[in-house]
Parts: structure tokens; C-alpha cells; sequence
């Protein structure tokens, strides 16, 4: 119990210091539409691959948003998830091991610093742990244990397992080396229960493939990104390298980003990483060693336990894929219960019991003490490149915003793209239950119908508002700075642009209203008046057209940019776009003005052009003349 109260106050202590970045925030919008009856994702979120994740990925994380939409509550139920990890860790050394082992497994799991970050965060790997766990136990109890019903039960469960685990991270795929074995080691014990679990696992594939095809058919499944090094050697030491990092618990400075990691080293001692490391060099030392008894001695139990170890090292260490931490999540549970067997034959064959013992809680203090101190220093330090915004600082603005519950809300920060821009992304997921959200890109400013909020990244003195500010970098200036304001109608000043002399309207409705050139900076701002939601046949990724003209009509310049997403329209709203030509040598004497879309397909892009509607024709620009006659 003391244990697990430990696992629990780190994986549950200091709610609000965990992340949530663009991955983190698109997953929590496929659960939440999952919880809220929307959608059911056939598709997990991108991997570090290049590929879609499987579904299985978004179903996992989704139990929480049942209850409620903030994230913070849904990290809380991944850390639970850890915690019963530890539990099920000790249940499975102590059935096969007995308690000193499965001790020493649960609290070396419990206190490791890295398997406390990978239970901190909304990320689908995060959730890897007591699926693997489940796994390998109910492999064991199927094709190793002779135990009848509960046999029969294992082998109905063992194979599904895979491969859910192996949908909710690719990961988890290390395991199929150890089924393998365990399968063929119990291949006289097979029995009807085993071949109705292969129907079973074609099930849980199901959604999976349905995705995958119409991925496939619309054009948008990611390409996979292999290892490009130029290194001719096929096999890479790094995965070994990560392996002693995340089974040590050293190397928490990457997490303190390049710009601040030196000041959060300086605040520790030298040779912590050092007693570290030699722990970590015994834990992969103890998983060798069952592997050598094992095979020595015939005893399937420690084969199965080298196996599940050194499949992770072994597949991941050939330069397929570029290695990462979190790849190595399936092992640290084989490690420790190695480590636990092995501290177990020490102890009953040496009179080392105490000095071992008091070694073991050592580095467990050790860990927890490291990893409490890179919280508090994660809490109030910003760290570019490393830890992201802690999701606690989120909170009061997502609140304020929360209980105005606007009926129109603007949010100009770093695009208008959920799922590619990452602050779009993020305040998308932390506002799903605001129906009346717009993304506006920053190249764009919108002065809509009626009065409307406006959340901005822009703290400068120009802009009223209420300011919330996150963490002070080194200057002391915040890394992120967020202005919540009201825009309002009267706040377009029409006397900044001249009007058309004719009307220009498009065939999705609205169009053009006035125009402004700066001929100083080579700048054209163009005023649309916009109509209700527009869409196209090809969708709503509407781009502004631009060339301009020399009087003789030789064109000058072209300057294409994206507009604003027909999704997010309403009728009567202004749109001011500005294009800017810097590099334009001579003054323009008219624009050509267009409005396209285009939609990606397996076959390539497909392109658009809106008509505008002058007299009783159509035409695929719009000529506007800058110079007065």
C-alpha cells in the first residue's frame, strides 16, 4: 500500500504541471467527439512515423471526457491508469516470483522518474502500461500455467490484448516476439478458447482497417518517415543509450528545454546521474541474465522474461525508424520484475539482504527527489524547446471563458488550422464546449456583425484587454501572453478604405467591399464582406488570388495567401485581408483579384475558382484599379 500510495503522489501530485501541446489537444477533440455521440474515430492522431495511430488510441483516453471536457481531469485518469500498472506489476511477480521480487518490481516501476512522465500527460502511449502488463500476464497464464479455467480464459483474452495494445501504440508491436514464444511453448496446450480469440482480434482490427481505406481513398494517409541517416551501419547503440536512460531515470534536464537545462543542472548534484546510471546498468543486466538461466536451466518462465526485455532493444535498434523514449515503455516493466527475481536469488543466497535493500530505497528516494524538483522547477521556469506551458496556467482563462459562455468568440492566434496550428489546436480542445468558437490566422483581422470576445497572443500596450501572462523566460518577459478583449462594430473604421465604384459579389454570396494601397510599403488591404457559412464542392479552404498589373498589363507581381475558412463565416461579417509586395519594384496600376479552393485527393490537387458575378456574366477575377485616372 505504501507503494502504491507512492506511485499514486507522483503520478497524481501537481495536477496542473503536466502538458498540453497540439498531439495532446487532438487527441482529447477525438475523444471528446467520441463522449459527446459526434463521431466515432476510425483513426488515432498522427505518429512520429508519418502514419495515422489506430482508433483503439482515442478509445482508451475517452472514459474521462464522458464526465467532463477538462483535460486536466483526463491526464488524472492516465496517471490512475499508471498506478494500477504498479498493482498489476506486483500481482504478476508475486504469482510466478513471490513477494520480495514483486516488491522490489513495483517499487522500482512506482518511483522511476521517466515511467512517472510517461503517466503525466494525454498521450496515448502513456496509457501503454498496464495494457502491457495485461498482456504478457495473460500470455503467460495461457500458454505457461496449467491452471484449466483460468487457462482457458487467458488464451480467449491473450491474443485481442495484442492487439489492442499494439493499436494504442505501435510499441507495443515489441511484444509479438514474446507471444510467439509463449504461443509455441504451449502449443500442445491450445485449446477452442485460442482459435475463437483469432475472430476476436480480426474485430478489434476492424476499425483500423475501415479508416485505413478511406484514408487511403481521399488522399490523406501520412507517408512514413524512416531513419534518413547516411550512417551505412544497420545497427544504432541509441536505442541501448534510451534504454539506460528511461530504466535510470536520469537525463530529466531534456525536459528543461536547450535554453534553460544548464540552470536546472546547476541545482543538482554531480554524481546523481552516476548512481543513476549504474542502477539502470543492473537492470538491464538482471533481464540478461534470467534470458542465460532461463535457456540454461530450461525454465520457460525466464525465457519469456529475457524475451519481453530484449525484443524492444533488439527491433528498435535496427534503422528502420528513428528511435524514441517512449518507444522503450514496454520493457521497463520486463526490467524491473528482472531485477525483482534477481534481488530475490541475491538475497536468499548471500548475506546481502540489507545492503541491497537499503541500496534499492536509495535510488528510489533518489528518483522521487529529482523528479519533485524538475516539477517545481517546471512549474515556474519557462522552457523553450523542452517541457511545454503547463496546462494548470491554461486554467483561469479557460474558466473566464468558460463562464461568459459568448455567443460569438474570435481567437486570432497562430493560425486557423485545428490540428496543424498548435495554439489553435490547444484552445480548440481547451474550448470544445464553446459552440461559437472561430479561428482567425494572424494575417487576417475580422470585425464582425455584432459585438464578440476576442482572445489574441498580442500583449502590446495598443490592445485593451485582460492580460494572463505564463511562465517568465530569462528576460523575464512570459513566454506565451494572452489578451482576452471585446470587438465591437462600431470599432471598423470605414474612412481607411475607398470604396468600389462597382459592386463586386461572389457566387458563394458577399464579396468585395473597399480596398486600401499603400504605396509605401507596397501593401493592398482588400475589405470583404462576407455571407453565411460557405462551402464549395471541393470545401471550404478558401486562397486569395492576387496579381498585379503594370498600366501596358505586364504583370508585376503575384501574391497568394490563404483566407479565412468558409466554416467559420457568418453573414455581414468584414474581413480585412493585407497583401504585402515588398519587393515589388514599380507602382502597380491595377490588381487582378481571385478567390479559389482546391481539395487533395489520391489522385493530386483539384482546383477551384469562385466566380464573381458582374452584370449578368461570370468572371474568374476581378480587375480593381488602384490609381485614380
Amino acid at each position: 500500500m505504501l507503494i502504491l500510495g507512492l506511485a499514486a503522489w507522483l503520478r497524481l501530485g501537481a495536477p496542473e504541471v503536466v502538458e498540453f501541446k497540439r498531439d495532446e489537444a487532438n487527441l482529447a477533440r477525438l475523444a471528446l467527439d467520441l463522449a459527446r455521440g459526434r463521431e466515432v474515430p476510425l483513426l488515432g492522431i498522427g505518429s512520429s512515423v508519418g502514419l495515422r495511430n489506430a482508433p483503439f488510441s482515442v478509445y482508451v483516453v475517452t472514459p474521462p471526457f464522458l464526465l467532463t471536457s477538462d483535460p486536466i481531469f483526463a491526464t488524472q485518469y492516465i496517471g490512475a491508469l499508471n498506478v494500477l500498472a504498479v498493482g498489476l506489476l506486483y500481482a504478476l511477480a508475486r504469482r510466478y516470483y513471490g513477494v520480495t521480487a514483486a516488491l522490489v518490481a513495483a517499487l522500482c516501476l512506482a518511483a522511476n522518474s521517466w515511467a512517472v512522465i510517461f503517466s503525466r500527460k494525454l498521450w496515448a502511449q502513456n496509457a501503454l502500461m498496464p495494457f502491457v502488463i495485461l498482456t504478457v500476464s495473460s500470455g503467460i497464464a495461457a500458454f505457461l500455467a496449467k491452471d484449466g479455467r483460468a487457462q482457458r480464459l487467458a488464451q480467449l483474452l491473450h491474443l485481442p490484448l495484442l492487439s489492442i495494445t499494439a493499436q494504442i501504440h505501435f510499441a507495443a508491436f515489441a511484444l509479438a516476439p514474446l507471444s510467439v514464444y509463449l504461443i509455441w511453448r504451449g502449443r500442445q496446450q491450445l485449446t477452442r478458447f485460442f482459435t475463437v480469440s483469432l475472430f476476436l482480434v480480426v474485430l478489434t482490427l476492424v476499425p483500423y482497417a475501415v479508416g485505413i481505406f478511406e484514408a487511403l481513398q481521399s488522399g490523406t494517409w501520412a507517408a512514413i518517415q524512416f531513419d534518413s541517416s547516411s550512417s551505412s551501419a544497420s545497427l544504432s547503440l541509441q536505442t541501448l543509450e534510451y534504454a539506460l536512460i528511461v530504466l535510470s531515470g536520469a537525463d530529466l534536464h531534456s525536459l528543461a528545454g536547450t535554453e534553460t537545462f544548464q540552470r536546472w543542472l546547476a541545482t543538482i548534484p554531480a554524481w546523481a546521474y552516476s548512481v543513476l546510471q549504474v542502477f539502470g546498468v543492473f537492470c538491464l543486466t538482471s533481464g540478461v541474465w534470467r534470458l542465460v538461466i532461463g535457456v540454461s536451466r530450461k525454465q520457460p518462465l525466464d525465457v519469456a522474461l529475457g524475451i519481453w526485455l530484449i525484443a524492444p532493444l533488439a527491433i528498435f535498434s535496427v534503422r528502420w525508424v528513428v528511435p524514441q523514449l517512449h518507444y522503450l515503455i514496454p520493457l521497463m516493466p520486463a526490467a524491473f520484475l528482472a531485477l525483482g527475481a534477481t534481488m530475490r536469488d541475491l538475497i536468499s543466497r548471500t548475506r546481502l539482504a540489507a545492503a541491497l535493500l537499503v541500496a534499492l530505497i536509495g535510488v528510489a528516494v533518489l528518483q522521487t527527489a529529482l523528479l519533485l524538483h524538475l516539477l517545481s522547477f517546471l512549474r515556474q521556469v519557462a522552457t523553450p524547446n523542452g517541457f511545454g506551458t503547463p496546462l494548470g496556467m491554461y486554467a483561469p482563462l479557460r474558466a473566464e471563458l468558460l463562464s461568459q459562455r459568448p455567443v460569438d468568440l474570435l481567437i486570432r492566434l497562430d493560425g486557423q488550422f485545428i490540428g496543424i496550428n498548435d495554439e489553435a489546436t490547444v484552445w480548440d480542445a481547451l474550448l470544445y464546449d464553446l459552440p461559437h468558437r472561430r479561428f482567425v490566422p494572424p494575417e487576417l483581422d475580422v470585425f464582425p456583425a455584432q459585438d464578440a470576445l476576442v482572445l489574441t497572443m498580442d500583449c502590446s500596450a495598443q490592445v485593451d484587454g485582460k492580460r494572463y501572462a505564463m511562465r517568465p523566460l530569462a528576460d523575464g518577459t512570459p513566454e506565451r501572453c494572452f489578451t482576452l478583449s471585446t470587438r465591437r462594430v462600431a470599432d471598423f473604421s470605414p474612412e481607411r478604405y475607398a470604396a468600389l465604384p462597382h459592386a463586386a459579389h461572389l457566387t458563394v454570396g458577399g464579396g468585395l467591399e473597399a480596398f486600401a494601397w499603400d504605396s509605401t510599403q507596397r501593401c493592398l488591404s482588400l475589405v470583404w464582406r462576407i455571407a453565411a457559412p460557405a462551402t464549395t464542392p471541393l470545401g471550404d479552404q478558401f486562397h486569395v488570388a492576387l496579381s498585379l498589373y503594370a498600366e501596358d498589363g505586364t504583370r508585376l507581381a503575384q501574391a497568394d495567401s490563404p483566407f479565412w475558412l468558409g466554416r467559420f463565416w457568418r453573414a455581414e461579417d468584414r474581413v480585412v485581408s493585407r497583401h504585402c509586395v515588398p519587393e515589388l519594384a514599380a507602382e502597380p496600376d491595377y490588381a487582378q483579384i481571385g478567390l479559389y479552393t482546391y481539395r487533395q485527393s489520391a489522385e493530386g490537387f483539384t482546383f477551384f475558382n469562385l466566380q464573381w458575378l458582374e452584370a449578368e456574366s461570370e468572371m474568374p477575377s476581378y480587375k480593381l484599379k488602384l490609381r485614380a485616372p
